[in-house]
């Protein structure tokens, strides 16, 4: 056998050429970025056009590789598709993070974020929904598997049968909306930061509130013709009578309980004066009485 060196082909040192892609096939690019930081960002954006009825979509994917930028646009189309319900939710490949990122995960992080924003007794509320209801039926499903059906199934199917531990009936109209309408602005919340594609609860109808006969609505105005007379007439010989009679005005409890001498400002040239509503008392009525809520084991400290 002979050791003499194989002839080298004149072939060895020229570069492969990129593989020209074919008509609908979409492009591939390089280009650069210039991050916050100064720094120059280095990669590939592919795009392709996917058909939508008579609409041409523009679909981009971007990485680090041209692999990379190509695997994402792929999967971005399918995303997209599945927005657009041409595709079934069960189509999508998830990465670790987003199997981690779970409907129960969402719930909480929503409840974090509207803590320092809204009322105590509206978040204690909220967060009553969440642990009775919500994190129990759906908590374990990543958020980006979550369908329509799923939400559709739970309103109308699971949570008309449920009986609270409270009570021996089961939950009423306005409790399963209000269940709907914390879902939704949960998921809502998970929309605008991109870790899903649509909020499917849109597309599930509450359950309606019942619209007043005419009968009833007639007698509700007949009583609104003689309560205000009757109400003065019953209150004149009590000493909080003006607690009641600027309920006239349209002030909550809490704000005409909230009113102080200063609230009351005279109008400059008159012997008039105005009303100023600058501060109201509230009464905490969502208390659970044994403590602080454990945000971390979602729990009471009785372990509720």
């Amino acid at each position: 056998m002979s050791d003499a060196p194989s002839p080298r082909s004149k072939f060895a040192n020229r570069k492969r050429k990129q593989r020209v892609r074919g008509y609908g096939e979409g492009t591939v690019y390089e280009f650069e970025r210039q991050l916050p930081s100064g720094a120059i960002w280095r990669g590939y954006r592919a795009k392709r056009s996917i058909k939508h009825g008579e609409r041409s979509i523009r679909v981009v994917g971007q990485g680090k590789t041209r692999q990379e930028a190509l695997a994402n646009l792929e999967r971005n189309i399918t995303r997209r598709r599945i927005a657009l319900a041409e595709l079934p939710q069960s189509y999508i490949r998830l990465t670790e993070p987003e199997e981690a990122r779970t409907v129960g995960r969402v719930l909480d992080d929503w409840l974090s974020y509207q803590r320092s924003r809204i009322g105590v007794d509206s978040w204690k509320g909220y967060e009553a929904k969440v642990r009775l209801y919500l994190r129990p039926a759906l908590g374990k499903t990543p958020v980006r598997l979550l369908t329509r059906d799923d939400v559709e199934d739970y309103i109308h199917s699971t949570l008309p049968a449920t009986v609270p531990y409270n009570r021996t009936t089961p939950l009423g109209k306005s409790a399963i909306r209000a269940i709907y309408w914390t879902l939704s602005a949960a998921l809502d919340f998970a929309l605008q930061r991109g870790w899903v594609d649509r909020n499917v609860a849109k597309g599930v109808e509450p359950p309606q509130r019942r619209k007043p006969t005419r009968q009833e609505r007639d007698q509700l105005y007949k009583a609104a013709r003689w309560t205000a007379q009757h109400t003065i007439k019953k209150l004149e010989k009590r000493d909080d009578r003006a607690r009641w009679l600027l309920t006239f005005l349209g002030l909550r409890q809490g704000e005409v309980l909230g009113l102080r001498c200063s609230s009351v400002k005279p109008k400059s040239g008159t012997r008039s004066a105005r009303l100023v509503i600058d501060a109201q008392l509230k009464v905490r009525n969502m208390s659970h009485g044994c403590g602080d809520y454990n945000d971390a084991d979602h729990a009471w400290p009785c372990g509720k």
